[in-house]
């Protein structure tokens, strides 16, 4: 008789085979893949996620985890698209869908897709996030797979995102956490690693716009936002938060039309340190999308709070030259090459607050 451990062993493998990586692996990256084949054995799924892999858009390999957990989410009340659902194929070159088991729909969900079906796979970066519709309001949100670990480069995220949608932070008007509409517990995963999934959670999250100039079309609006990243990276910075990854992607505005409120995004790599104790002698550079340049050694200690100057200044110069001409000086104390001659976030907001306009 096959044990469930050999049988998982070997439901792993093959999707292993059919499903090449689309990215370099990581540890974090494996223990999703791993998750997923759990999962997907338990759901008796593996031949039809397979299924799952043919033609052009077939299924990929970051995306098994979100296939696993369509149903589960659906349960919760999220609807993925219909790309990683039971039964789904991908189109054909004729246009067609071979094999395709149709799936009654109601008509709230039927009327959430507003493109076709197939949808569009998932960039392998954005292997832990997903974009869902909660069914019974029709808004798109954003979901995230987080962690509370302290063995993890990314385990503070869950953490300090409800530290920040918890009172008195989530009303502060400085307070640039993106909203938590809630957290959703994993499903149990039979087979999967001890100690895994207690770990993880599913933040749920308002679907928000890019911090695009375009939607900025007079000079109040770039100023109103750049002194929200101001206020809001002096606020994180007074709790002991260092986001450590500031980029365009991780800024985002409110939906709708201005004035717009500015969120960051991804606090994946974040880290909370003691308020009382300066974080340079324990904080180490864990990656992120820009290298700053006093990280020459990745195991050498960098102030983070400096950094996040650093990397908000970068995503202001270009504009700050372009629109804004009385401002390269305020950029220039925060992206200083040398950290000790950059100011501090609350020395730049208050230099800011007083900038003519």
């Amino acid at each position: 008789m096959t044990s469930l451990t050999d049988a998982l062993k070997d439901a792993q493998k093959r999707l292993e085979e059919v499903f090449p990586k689309t990215a370099p692996d990581t540890t974090d990256r494996h223990r999703y893949f791993c998750l997923a084949a759990a999962m997907l054995y338990d759901q008796n799924r593996i031949d039809d996620v397979i299924a799952h892999a043919t033609g052009p858009r077939g299924l990929l390999h970051h995306e098994l985890l979100w296939t696993a957990l369509f149903s589960y989410l659906q349960s919760c009340g999220y609807a993925l698209d219909e790309r990683y659902a039971p039964g789904w194929r991908p189109l054909a070159a004729d246009g067609t869908r071979k094999g395709f088991l149709s799936r009654s729909l109601d008509t709230t969900t039927a009327r959430l897709w507003g493109r076709d079906a197939v949808g569009e796979p998932l960039p392998p970066t954005h292997y832990r996030t997903m974009r869902a519709t909660n069914v019974s309001t029709g808004h798109r949100v954003y979901l995230k797979i987080v962690i509370s670990s302290p063995e993890d480069p990314h385990g503070q995220e869950r953490d300090i995102l409800q530290l920040l949608n918890s009172e008195p932070h989530r009303s502060h008007r400085d307070n640039p956490c993106v909203p938590v509409y809630e957290f959703l517990s994993f499903p149990a995963v039979p087979g999967a690693s001890p100690g895994i999934v207690p770990c993880l959670s599913i933040a749920v999250m308002p679907e928000l716009q890019p911090l695009s100039y375009e939607r900025l079309p007079i000079k109040a609006l770039y100023l109103d936002v750049i002194e929200q990243s101001l206020r809001g990276l002096a606020y994180l910075h007074s709790l002991g938060i260092a986001h450590r990854d500031l980029c365009d992607c991780n800024l985002a505005l409110s939906p709708g039309k201005p004035p717009y409120r500015l969120y960051f995004l991804d606090f994946g790599l974040a880290k909370q340190f003691q308020v009382t104790d300066p974080p340079t002698a324990s904080a180490l550079w864990q990656g992120g999308r820009m290298q700053v340049p006093e990280v020459t050694e990745l195991n050498k200690p960098y102030d983070p709070y400096k950094a996040d100057l650093y990397m908000l200044a970068d995503e202001f110069w270009e504009l700050s030259l372009s629109f804004l001409p009385e401002l390269p000086g305020l950029a220039q104390i925060m992206a200083s090459e040398n950290p000790a001659e950059r100011s501090t976030a609350t020395e730049a907001m208050k230099a800011y607050v007083g900038t003519p306009t």
